[in-house]
C-alpha cells in the first residue's frame, strides 16, 4: 500500500506532518548482486516476474551497493528474478507512427 497526500501552502507557513505507517501487508524480495570479484554490480537490470506470465510484474536497476528491492508482493505466489548484466550491446530504434 502506498500512501500519497497532497499539501497547499500559505506563504511563509511552516507545515509539520506525522506520518503513521499501517501494518506492513505483503511480502518483498530484496538483495544484492555483486561482480565476480564480489564488488557491487551497480546499474543492473532485474525483471521480477509472476511464474508463467510472460511479462514482467515490475523492473529496477541496482543502485550503487548492488541492492534493489521490488514490494509490496502477494504472498504465496512464486516469482521469478531475471538479471541482466550492464555492458550488453544496447541497439536504439526509433519508431514512427
Amino acid at each position: 500500500m502506498g500512501l500519497t497526500f497532497f499539501v497547499k501552502t500559505l506563504p511563509g507557513e511552516r507545515v509539520e506532518t506525522n506520518i503513521t505507517l499501517p501494518e506492513p501487508s505483503g511480502s518483498t524480495i530484496c538483495g544484492t548482486i555483486t561482480a565476480s570479484g564480489g564488488e557491487p554490480a551497480a546499474g543492473v537490470l532485474v525483471l521480477l516476474l509472476r511464474d508463467g506470465e510472460p511479462f514482467p510484474l515490475a523492473q529496477c536497476t541496482t543502485d550503487e551497493h548492488g541492492l534493489y528491492c521490488f514490494g509490496p508482493l502477494a504472498e504465496a505466489q512464486l516469482y521469478q528474478l531475471c538479471v541482466f548484466q550492464a555492458g550488453q550491446r544496447v541497439r536504439h530504434l526509433d519508431i514512427q507512427l
